[in-house]
Parts: structure tokens; C-alpha cells; sequence
């Protein structure tokens, strides 16, 4: 059990190692094993190591909560598509988000549809929508 450190462009984040064990092939763990095998160039000369990431911190907050809660929620302030990178990123599965959010994405291209429809024109949707067809919109 190893405390790690991850500064995520400038917000740190500590978490245990043994969180990684059910998620071996995803980013996280891949950067641990290389702090490891000591080849992080992050390594200071006291021994000290920490991981450094440049990415947004708000969608690697999502990740390590799903690695401590094991439900992955996209964050308010992201954009579904920014988060979809973030998720291709860490190596998460997309299929692993909370129907909640799934739910939230697809409300949010509803009304972007609506926003930019022709005044004019009626708008009629032809599809039923299920759980299935959340999830897959998400990210296609």
C-alpha cells in the first residue's frame, strides 16, 4: 500500500495505489507502474516522486472518484465532449457512466438542437429514446 501524489496542471490529488488494482490497464496505473520502475521524469533527488499531468483537473477528479466509488459522473462544468477526451485519456470506459449523467448529456444536445432550429419549422422526433440509446449518444 503506497500513498501516490498526482499533480493534475496544478491541483494535486493523493490517493492509494491499491485503488489501481481493478483498473491494471488504464493511464493512472500505467504512470504509477513507471514511477515504480523509475523512470518518471518527475523524480526530484530525494527520492521524491510525483506524477505530473497537464490535462484539465476537473475531469481527472471524475476518474479517481470512480476509482474510490466505482460510478463515474461527468462533471457539471464539462463539456460532454471535452469529458469524452478526458475519458479516452485515462483509458475509462465510456460505458461506465451514471445514467444520471448519460441523461444530462442527452438533455444538453436536445437543447442545442432546439437553440438552433429554424424559427419556422416544426420539429418532430421520431425515435424512441431508451437507455440504450442514451449511453450510445453520448459518445458517438
Amino acid at each position: 500500500m503506497v500513498m501516490r501524489t498526482i499533480n493534475v496542471s496544478g491541483v494535486k490529488f493523493e490517493f492509494n495505489d491499491k485503488l489501481l488494482l481493478n483498473y491494471p490497464g488504464q493511464t493512472l496505473a500505467k504512470l504509477c507502474e513507471d514511477v515504480q520502475q523509475g523512470s518518471n521524469p518527475n523524480d526530484d533527488a530525494a527520492g521524491c516522486t510525483e506524477i505530473v499531468v497537464e490535462r484539465p483537473a476537473e475531469g481527472f477528479a471524475a476518474v479517481l472518484a470512480f476509482y474510490q466509488t466505482g460510478e463515474l459522473h461527468m462533471p457539471v462544468s464539462m463539456c460532454p465532449r471535452a469529458f469524452r477526451r478526458e475519458l479516452q485519456f485515462w483509458n475509462v470506459n465510456a460505458a461506465d457512466l451514471q445514467q444520471c449523467c448519460a441523461f444530462k448529456s442527452v438533455f444538453i444536445k436536445l437543447l442545442r438542437i432546439i437553440l438552433i432550429w429554424p424559427k419556422g419549422r416544426v420539429w418532430r422526433l421520431n425515435t424512441t429514446l431508451t437507455t440504450k440509446s442514451f449511453h450510445g449518444g453520448l459518445f458517438t
